[in-house]
C-alpha cells in the first residue's frame, strides 16, 4: 500500500445536493495527507447525478488522518490498540485473523477509552487550525470517533475548499443524499431450520441488529419485549437501560423494551436537523413516518406474530425473530414525491454510533457505495466490519440493465431481490352465468384500488355484472350515467379521459355496489380513488374484453361476485425481479451483487408514529430493500450459531451455499452471477458451511485500484478478471471451520481452468491456499463474458454441503492501433498535415 505522501490526490468537486434532491453525490475530497483507514480515491464507479442546493448545503463532513477507534492497532506510542472479544467472536480463528482487526472490539476496555480520549483531543487540535485558516470558530454539530475520525461542520463550499487542504485533513464530503432502495420469505431461505435446529434452535437470542433507515414502528407487536408464543427478550444491556433517545430524558423515552433495545434520531436530530425544513415529513424521535424502516427491521428480526391483512389472518416473522434491534433513523420523506431520502451526515453518524452501541449486524437498505475508497459511508463501513459486524446491503432497483448495481465495496454483503412463491393478494371477480361460464372468467385477478373504500365483505355470487353501454367510448362514465342504470349490480366502466374517481362516483351515483375499471391498455396501475364511496377495481386488458364479449350476448348484464378477503396469489420462487439492479460493477474485478434473497411483495410492518392507531400495520412492500434484511438475519442466525466466524466469514458462507438455480424476469433463462452473485441465500445449509474465506481491512484498503489496487486479488468467495488474457489466476485461502476433518476435491467447472491442488484435506484451525486457473485462449477477444465456478466437493463426513464460488471473466479487445500520421507540407517555417496547408502570408 503506498504511503500518505505517495497517495493520489483528487480534486475537490463542490457539486452539492440538498434536502429535496433524489440522487447520491459523488465525494467531495482532497487525499494527499490520508491515512490507509481513511483513504478515498476514485475506483471506477460511474458518476452519479447532481441536484440543486438547498437549506443543508452548509454540511459537511471531514474527516481527519488519524485511524478511527473500530481499525487503531496501537499506532501511537504510549496507548495500546483495544482488546478484541476473542471469547465471542473468533474463538477458534487464526491469529492471524485477530490480529488483522476481525473480531469485535471491546468498547468498554481502558485502551478504548483513553484512543478516543486522544481522539477528542487531536480533533480539536485539526479545528484550531480550521479556526485560524477560516478566521472563524468552526460549528460541529456532531463527532465522530468509531466508524471514521471526524466532524459534521457547517461551512460555505469555499470554506471547505480551503479546509480540505490544511494538514491532517483525510476528506471533505459535502452533503448529499442517498435514496432508500416476512411472512414466506424465511421459510424460502432455511430460517425454520435453525429456528428448530437440535442441538442449538437459534432464533437469534443475544445477537444486536442494527436498521439504518426512515425509523421504527415502535408499537407493532414485531417489536414487543414479550412475542404472542410468550417468549420473553433479554436485554443484553441490562433490563431498563437503553440507547440512545430511548434513555431518561431523551424523546423516545418510554418507548423502548427488552426487544427494541435503543434508537437515535440523526434526521431531526444533530447532524442533519432537518426538522424545521418545508417540504418534509419527518418527526423527532426514531418513530417511522415513512414505513420503509418498520419493514425492514421487522423482516430481518421482528418478532413471530399474527397479523391480520386484508381480512386475513395471517403468521408472519422475521428471519431472526428473537434478535435484539437499534432501530437509527437517519431517513425522512419528501412529501413531493413521497421518496425516502437519507443524508450522507446522516448515514455517518448512525454507523459511528452502531459500533459505540456494539451492534453485531447492520441492515442498511438505501442507495449508495459506487465508489467504495472514496465516499465517507463507505469507508464508514469498511470500519465497521473491522469492528466485527456484518452489514447487509441493497443492490438497487435500476435494473434490469448491467452495471446498474450499487454498494460495490467489496466489504459489505450486495443483494438482488428475487421472488419467493407468494406474489401479492388479489380480490378474485367470478362470472357465475348466464349459462355456461369460460374458465378464464371464473376467476378474474383484480387490483384494488387505493384512496377509497377497501372491500370488507364478500360480494354475492349473484350479483348482476352491467357493462356500460359506452364501454367502448374513451370518455365512458366521464358525464354521468342514466338513473339507476347499475342499481345493485358490480359496474364495468372504461378506462379514459377522466379520473378513476370521476368514473368511480359516476357508476355509484346510478347505483353501483362496486365498480370494476376495465383497463385500456396492456400496462396495470393501482387506481388512485379518493373520495369514492364503494370499493373500486381495475380488471386486466385482456380479461375486460373477455368480460365485455361474453355479456355482449346477454344485454351486457352477466352474474357474478367478488370474494373476500383476498386470495393469496402464487408465483414461481428463486425468479430475478426486473427491477433487480445487476452487475458488473465495471472496473473494479469484483462480482455484484454478491447474493440474492427474496424481494418481491413481501409482507412486513408498516409504518408507526407518536400518532396512534398504525401499531398493526402492515403491507407488502417489494425492491433490494426488502431482500437485503433476508440477508441481515440470516447473518444474525449464523452469528448466534457460529460465535467463531468473522463478518467476512458469515458472508462467505452464505455465498458459497447459495441456491444457484435461479431465473431471470423471463423465467426461464438462468440467471448468471451479475444477476445474483452466487445465488440465493440458504441459512441452513450455510451453517454448515466446512470452509469460510476471512479477509483484513488492510487487505482491502489495499486493493483500491486508482492507489495501483486490484480487487480480484481479495479473499473473496466470488472471482472476476476483465482482463484475462490467455490466462488469470486467483488466489484463494480456505479455513476449516466444522469440527471433524474433511477432503474436499477442488474443480473448476463452467469455464476452462484447473484448481491446485486439486485434492486436499483440511482440519480444525488449518488454512488451505487454493489457487484456481482460467484458461481463456479459446474466447474471442471482444470483452463478452464468460462464466463458471470453483465447486468444493466434501469426500468423507459430508456434513457440508458442496461449495460453490462464481467465476467471471473476459478477454478484452486489442487496443487500437495509432493513427498513422499525415505526411506534412512545409508551410513559411511552420508544419501542417497535407491538404491542410494555408497560403503563405
Amino acid at each position: 500500500m503506498p504511503n500518505a505522501k505517495n497517495r493520489l490526490t483528487l480534486a475537490i468537486a463542490l457539486g452539492l445536493t440538498g434536502l429535496t434532491a433524489l440522487a447520491a453525490a459523488a465525494a467531495v475530497s482532497s487525499l494527499s495527507n490520508a491515512p490507509a483507514s481513511q483513504s478515498a480515491a476514485v475506483g471506477g464507479a460511474p458518476a452519479p447525478q447532481r441536484a440543486a442546493a438547498d437549506t443543508r448545503a452548509d454540511r459537511f463532513l471531514v474527516l481527519y488522518k488519524e485511524a478511527p477507534l473500530s481499525v487503531y492497532n496501537g499506532e501511537v506510542a504510549g496507548l495500546a490498540a483495544p482488546q478484541r472479544l476473542a471469547g465471542a467472536q473468533n474463538a477458534n480463528s487464526d491469529a492471524a485473523s485477530i490480529a488483522g482487526g476481525t473480531a469485535r472490539i471491546d468498547l468498554r476496555s481502558a485502551q478504548a477509552s483513553k484512543y478516543l480520549s486522544y481522539l477528542d483531543g487531536a480533533q480539536r487540535n485539526h479545528e484550531r487550525g480550521i479556526n485560524a485558516a477560516l478566521g472563524r470558530t468552526l460549528k460541529v454539530e456532531r463527532r465522530l470517533r468509531h466508524a471514521v475520525n471526524g466532524v459534521v461542520a457547517q461551512m460555505s463550499a469555499s470554506e471547505a475548499a480551503r479546509v480540505a487542504k490544511l494538514p491532517g485533513v483525510a476528506l471533505v464530503e459535502a452533503y448529499h443524499e442517498y435514496p432508500v432502495a416476512t411472512d414466506v420469505g424465511p421459510a424460502l431461505i432455511g430460517a425454520p431450520e435453525l429456528w428448530n435446529a437440535k442441538p442449538g434452535r437459534w432464533r437469534g437470542e443475544g445477537v444486536v441488529v442494527g436498521i439504518l433507515d426512515t425509523g421504527i414502528n415502535f408499537g407493532s407487536p414485531a417489536f414487543a419485549a414479550i412475542d404472542d408464543t410468550g417468549y420473553r427478550h433479554r436485554n443484553p444491556n441490562g433490563a431498563g437501560h437503553y440507547l440512545g433517545t430511548c434513555a431518561p430524558g431523551g424523546v423516545d423515552e418510554g418507548r423502548c423494551n427488552d426487544k427494541l433495545i435503543g434508537g437515535w434520531d440523526f434526521v431531526c436530530g444533530e447532524p442533519a436537523g432537518a426538522c424545521d425544513v418545508p417540504g418534509i415529513r419527518e418527526e423527532p424521535g426514531f418513530g417511522d413516518t415513512n414505513g420503509h424502516g418498520s419493514h425492514t427491521a421487522s423482516t430481518a428480526a421482528g418478532n413471530a406474530w399474527t397479523a391480520n391483512f386484508k381480512g386475513r389472518n395471517i403468521r408472519i416473522s422475521g428471519v431472526a425473530p428473537h434478535a435484539n434491534i437499534v432501530a437509527y433513523d437517519i431517513c425522512y420523506t419528501n412529501i413531493a414525491t413521497g421518496q425516502g431520502l437519507c443524508p450522507n451526515v446522516s448515514a455517518v453518524a448512525a454507523i459511528d454510533q452502531a459500533i459505540a452501541d456494539g451492534v453485531d449486524v447492520i441492515n442498511y437498505s438505501i442507495g449508495g457505495g459506487a465508489n467504495p475508497w472514496g465516499e465517507a459511508v463507505s469507508l464508514a463501513f469498511l470500519n465497521a466490519a473491522d469492528a466485527g459486524i456484518f452489514i447487509a446491503t441493497s443492490a438497487g432497483n435500476s435494473g434490469p440493465g448491467p452495471s446498474t448495481t450499487g454498494h460495490r465495496q467489496p466489504w459489505t454483503s450486495t443483494t438482488a431481490a428475487t421472488t419467493h412463491g407468494r406474489g401479492d393478494f388479489a380480490s378474485l371477480l367470478q362470472i357465475t352465468g348466464p349459462g355456461s361460464v369460460p374458465s378464464d372468467l371464473q376467476a378474474i385477478q383484480l387490483i384494488e384500488g387505493s384512496g377509497g373504500v377497501a372491500l370488507s365483505a364478500s360480494i354475492p355470487l349473484s350479483t348482476p355484472v352491467r357493462i356500460s353501454a359506452g364501454i367502448d367510448s374513451a370518455d365512458d362514465g366521464c358525464a354521468g350515467f342514466a338513473p339507476g342504470a347499475f342499481a345493485g349490480a358490480i359496474a364495468v366502466v372504461r378506462r379514459g379521459t377522466c379520473n378513476f374517481s370521476v368514473k368511480a362516483n359516476n357508476a355509484t351515483a346510478a347505483g353501483a355496489v362496486a365498480v370494476v375499471i376495465a383497463n385500456n391498455q396492456v400496462t396495470s396501475a393501482t387506481p388512485s380513488v379518493p373520495g369514492t364511496t364503494v370499493p373500486v377495481f381495475l380488471a386486466a386488458q385482456d380479461d375486460s374484453n373477455a368480460l365485455r364479449d361474453f355479456a355482449a350476448g346477454n344485454g351486457n348484464v352477466s352474474t357474478g361476485g367478488i370474494g373476500y378477503p383476498p386470495t393469496p396469489i402464487p408465483n414461481t420462487p428463486d425468479v430475478l425481479a426486473a427491477f433487480s439492479s445487476r452487475g458488473p460493477a465495471t472496473g473494479l474485478n469484483l462480482i455484484k451483487p454478491d447474493v440474492a434473497a427474496p424481494g418481491v411483495s413481501v409482507l412486513a410492518v408498516l409504518a408507526g408514529t407518536t400518532i396512534g392507531g398504525s401499531e398493526n400495520l402492515v403491507g407488502l412492500l417489494s425492491g433490494t430493500s426488502m431482500a437485503s434484511p433476508h440477508q441481515a438475519g440470516a447473518a444474525a442466525l449464523l452469528r448466534q450459531a457460529r460465535p467463531d466466524w468473522t463478518a467476512a466469514e458469515i458472508k462467505s458462507a452464505l455465498m458459497m451455499t447459495a441456491k444457484q438455480e435461479v431465473f431471470r424476469e423471463d423465467g426461464v433463462t438462468q440467471a448468471d452471477p451479475f444477476d445474483t452473485g452466487s445465488g440465493r441465500i440458504q441459512v441452513d445449509q450455510a451453517v454448515n458451511a466446512g470452509l469460510v474465506l476471512n479477509e483484513t481491512t488492510a487487505r482491502y484498503q489495499a486493493a483500491d485500484p486508482a492507489a495501483g489496487g486490484d480487487p480480484a486479488a481479495l479473499n473473496l468467495a466470488s472471482m472476476e478478471q476483465s482482463a484475462c488474457t490467455n490466462a488469470c489466476t486467483f488466489k484463494r485461502s480456505f479455513r476449516h471451520a466444522q469440527r471433524p476433518a474433511e477432503l474436499w476435491l477442488a474443480q473448476v467447472q463452467g469455464v476452462d481452468g484447473i484448481a491446485f491442488p486439486p485434492v486436499f484435506a483440511s482440519v480444525r484451525g488449518s488454512n488451505t491456499p487454493i489457487n484456481v486457473i482460467v484458461l481463456s485462449r479459446k474466447y474471442a477477444a471482444d470483452g463478452s463474458w464468460h462464466f463458471g465456478q470453483l465447486q468444493l466437493k466434501p469426500l468423507l463426513s459430508r456434513k457440508s454441503p458442496t461449495l460453490h464460488l462464481p467465476i467471471a471473466v473476459s478477454v478484452p479487445a486489442p487496443a487500437p492501433a495509432p493513427d498513422a500520421p499525415k505526411p506534412v507540407a512545409v508551410v513559411t517555417g511552420s508544419a501542417v498535415p497535407a491538404g491542410e496547408a494555408q497560403s503563405a502570408r
